[in-house]
């Protein structure tokens, strides 16, 4: 089945209050506060892990698991989640989603033992993975180029602040105890704003599309969640276990099943069945271009904050409470940029995601300068913060631009499956970036926690090598726009 004889067949059905500019506005909205919602759960966990490990009583693998439980189910059904609300609509796909979300924050508010929290986790994961792809995919097919440009620039200024703030916000809450209820509150929040979210989404979220009458492809879900499974397994647990050597067989198994995955695929399209992906979305540029960028951005992301946060705890001494307060430069320039993202991609169109490289890639090289400074002079905090500041610069307007690069071509009909697979692509990249960075950081570092000169070197090196892989990306931009614009 071609992209083009699919988009033949589709015919949007817009109601009558989906017309109207507010209507989509007003949907946005509520999308976006579950957007938040979700992807502050998963920082909310790493501040009440101390919390929750002396009210439970919970040992260190159940701790693993807890913040495991929520990444791990949430990257193997989010693919899965996009092509449901292809088949059964975005609006009927994000209720559900958000249902099983508040219901089961609900339930780890009140989990009496981690094997409880553990399964709640589960749980609110799917719900996530229902419903997030179906943000991408409402803004995909509600707005038109210009106006889903700006869509995303919110889209991505809200990832900002989740991302950015999602720890001070959680500590606030454990720190608050209100109630009596410690880190339970955290959990607990979720269940007005759900509510509030699924009262708006009925009434505001609509389907633009006619659906296809077809079913899910159950063999390829499977055979993405195994792969998946096998790949990202050993890499978020991999370490902490010693590596035994079934974790290490898993990466090449993974890499067979996925290559199964895609070749039985391609046998369904050619059947004129419905796969799970369709293998065509590849052979739009732009989007190929956009998974890949996605990835190794995600995985710059988790690098970068992965060893900044252990620079200012270990390598300067910050507290947790400074350490957060350190980001905040770095937070509201992301979120600055994020929300004008949309204007400059209208005026430099590719070439913005070059401009988000660029400042990023200054701003790495100055955070290394700044740790090559002998004590945390005035001249020297001055340029932490100017660094830090220039980095969320630059990583706040790269998300939007690489999304919006992404699914500039991708037909309404596939935008659920294309988002669930960009979704996939950025946890990957998440799930990398910390184990491949940490590999530099900590053959440098060393193992010793007691020396601030050899943190403070780990992240020096670390900083190095980062900036220079982001200017690798630079040089490739050229070509990359060059080769969009021939296949126009």
């Amino acid at each position: 089945m071609s992209l083009s004889s699919a988009e033949d067949q589709a015919h949007p059905i817009v109601s009558e209050a989906s017309t109207t500019t507010s209507s989509h506005w007003f949907g946005l909205a509520v999308v976006l506060i579950a957007t938040f919602m979700s992807m502050l759960d998963g920082f909310v966990v790493n501040v009440a892990i101390p919390s929750i490990q002396r009210d439970l009583l919970a040992t260190p693998t159940e701790i693993e698991l807890i913040g495991a439980a929520y990444s791990l189910p949430y990257a193997l059904l989010v693919i899965t989640g996009g092509r449901l609300g292809d088949l059964f609509g975005i609006r009927r796909l994000f209720l559900i989603g958000m249902a099983l979300f508040t219901g089961f924050s609900a339930l780890c508010a009140f989990a009496p033992n981690p094997i409880l929290l553990i399964a709640a986790r589960v749980g609110q994961a799917c719900g996530g993975a229902l419903l997030y792809p179906q943000v991408l995919s409402y803004i995909q097919v509600s707005f038109q180029k210009k106006e889903r440009a700006q869509a995303l620039s919110l889209w991505g200024a809200v990832v900002g602040i989740a991302s950015v703030f999602g720890q001070l916000i959680g500590g606030s809450l454990i720190t608050a105890n209100l109630a009596g209820l410690g880190w339970r509150s955290a959990f607990l929040a979720n269940v007005p704003l759900g509510i509030i979210v699924l009262i708006g989404a009925w009434i505001f979220v609509f389907d633009h599309r006619k659906l296809r009458k077809t079913r899910l492809d159950l063999i390829g879900t499977v055979l993405i969640a195994s792969g998946l499974l096998l790949l990202l397994y050993p890499i978020l647990q991999g370490s902490s276990a010693g590596w035994p050597w079934w974790m290490i067989a898993c990466l090449p198994l993974a890499l067979l099943v996925l290559v199964g995955f895609g070749l039985f695929e391609r046998r369904m399209a050619a059947r004129n069945a419905t796969p799970l992906i369709n293998l065509m979305l590849f052979r739009l540029p732009n989007f190929l271009w956009g998974a890949c960028l996605a990835l190794v951005w995600c995985i710059s992301i988790a690098a970068f904050f992965f060893v900044l946060a252990l620079y200012l705890q270990s390598g300067i001494g910050f507290s947790p409470v400074l350490s957060g307060l350190a980001f905040i430069p770095l937070g509201i320039s992301f979120i600055v940029a994020a929300a004008t993202s949309g204007t400059l991609l209208t005026r430099l169109g590719g070439w913005t995601f070059a401009l988000a490289l660029a400042l990023a890639a200054v701003g790495t090289f100055g955070l290394f300068l700044a740790s090559k400074a002998s004590g945390m002079t005035p001249p020297a905090w001055i340029l932490l913060i100017a660094t830090l500041a220039l980095v969320g610069f630059g990583l706040g307007l790269g998300g939007p631009t690489v999304m919006t690069f992404a699914l500039a071509d991708v037909p309404e009909q596939e935008a659920g499956s294309a988002s669930g697979m960009m979704e996939t692509m950025m946890q990957l990249g998440f799930a990398l970036g910390t184990p491949l960075i940490g590999l530099v950081f900590f053959s440098v570092a060393g193992g010793s926690t007691n020396s601030a000169h050899s943190f403070t070197q780990g992240f020096t090196t670390s900083m190095f090598y980062l900036g220079c892989c982001l200017v690798v990306l630079l040089a490739l931009i050229p070509f990359l726009v060059r080769s969009t614009r021939k296949n126009k």
